[in-house]
């Protein structure tokens, strides 16, 4: 099937000049006058790639204008805009409003030509990104079997059959957005639309634009009628931000940027990596929008202390990506899952992801993964002590006994670590009689988290 581009100027010599050119280089084109032309022909045709006039035959609208309607309609096609006498100012305001690219007039045809080509070839790697993220990113319940994260399947369940606000708090790449996502998709909201807004990137400047809409476009709260919208980084809401959000949230509605007042049903839910309390104490953070805004309040765990979840979550990664790329899922061997049980993780499940799309990358589908072909940056908790452990010229200085009691160690602080510090299902693991571990945790002096004795 031949690309197809659309044209839309007012000059007639040059829709036809333009019409020539391209379809002698194998494109289909389709040429309008008027930028409502090209609306209704983006609806009906889906062009690959559009070439749209700055300076249109229309005494209220120009082409800018209409990019934004375009972006409205459909937001992964390229728009090349053309001007036969552009400004710098208007160049910029384009591609801030997501032109791909800006040509003045009179055009070298051979630049037209790669502009075109590269935008085609940029919005397929865009689909096709966007296809896998779709898949990746598709809100799926929890995965794992360990006890915080039952908790949380437990409290979406409740959560998601309510209307109230939600203030989710845990570090960065804990699955914060996915968990509002999850509860949104269990409600009765599921069917309108999940925005997601984040606060670290919104000045105040921004607030009312983004939140209210321009006289051109509809803000975030008018888009999310009767849906969800996720706050992340709630906590680097501007202070003035936050005044005219808690506005919002009192009065129930709003005036959009273009006039008239609009109730809101927009449910929110709010993500941060911070105490919002202690921010509230700081000063840092209205006191009322914070107790507006924490009617239900989740922890998410970090990713260390939810170890016994790590190789579900490998598998689940692998599935969904193989998925996505269409590939043969990995097998990762027992050795590698469990030193990617003991490992730190400071980036959490968003550095997991990371590190089995790596694997994804780096080895064919047919090898299956060992802990020796895991990242060498990847630091497994205790590195210090079990450097030393394997050190040969060190450990060879060593008397039987204390070189056996520093790898008994090692060995028993990393199945500790692996299973949260609960000392039934490390006596299972190492083979070894709950009392006797407990004997031998006190003999070595291991320090372990609190034990979690089994059955409770």
């Amino acid at each position: 099937m031949k690309p197809v581009v659309l044209i839309v100027d007012d000059q007639v010599d040059i829709r036809q000049l333009l019409s020539g050119v391209l379809q002698d280089e194998g494109y289909e084109t389709i040429a309008v006058e008027t930028g409502e032309q090209a609306l209704d022909k983006i609806k009906t045709h889906r062009p690959s790639v559009v070439l749209l006039d700055v300076w249109l035959a229309n005494p209220r609208f120009d082409g800018v204008y209409f990019l934004d309607l375009i972006k409205q309609i459909d937001s992964s096609v390229p728009v090349i805009m053309i001007s036969g006498h552009g400004t710098v100012e208007t160049a910029v305001s384009s591609l801030k409003k997501g032109a791909y690219d800006f040509i003045e007039k009179p055009f070298k045809t051979d630049r037209l030509l790669a502009t075109i080509s590269r935008a085609i070839e940029f919005s397929v790697l865009r689909k096709e990104l966007d296809h896998l993220k779709e898949i990746v990113d598709k809100p799926q319940d929890l995965v794992g079997v360990s006890s915080q994260v039952n908790l949380l399947r437990q409290s979406i369940e409740r959560t998601a059959k309510t209307n109230g606000r939600v203030l989710i708090q845990g570090s960065a790449g804990v699955g914060k957005q996915s968990i509002a996502h999850l509860i949104h998709e269990k409600s009765v909201r599921a069917n309108k639309p999940f925005i997601v807004v984040s606060c670290a990137q919104l000045s105040a400047v921004d607030f009312e634009a983004k939140f209210l809409g321009t006289e051109r476009s509809s803000g975030v709260l008018e888009t999310a009628s009767g849906g969800t919208i996720y706050l992340s980084d709630i906590q680097d809401m501007p202070m003035e931000s936050q005044l005219k959000f808690l506005q919002i949230l009192r009065e129930g509605k709003f005036t959009r940027g273009g006039g008239g007042v609009v109730v809101t049903q927009t449910r929110f839910i709010c993500g941060t990596t911070e105490d919002l309390g202690q921010f509230v104490k700081e000063n840092k953070f209205h006191q009322d929008l914070y107790y507006r805004l924490n009617v239900v309040f989740m922890k998410v765990p970090n990713l260390s202390e939810r170890c016994e979840d790590i190789p579900f979550l490998c598998d689940h990664l692998i599935q969904r990506m193989a998925q996505g790329k269409q590939e043969a899922e990995k097998i990762l061997s027992q050795d590698a899952r469990i030193v990617m049980q003991a490992c730190e993780w400071p980036g959490n499940i968003r550095q997991l992801r990371n590190v089995v799309e790596w694997l994804f990358i780096t080895y064919p589908s047919d090898i299956d993964i060992t802990a020796q072909m895991l990242p060498t940056e990847l630091k497994l908790d205790n590195q210090k002590m079990i450097s030393e452990v394997f050190n040969k010229e060190w450990i060879l200085s060593l008397a039987l006994k204390e070189a056996r009691e520093k790898f008994e160690k090692v060995y028993l602080a990393l199945h500790i670590r692996r299973f949260n510090g609960n000392i039934a299902k490390t006596s299972r693991s190492v083979g070894m009689d709950r009392t006797a571990l407990h004997r031998k945790i006190k003999q070595l002096g291991l320090e372990t988290p609190e034990y979690v004795e089994e059955g409770q």
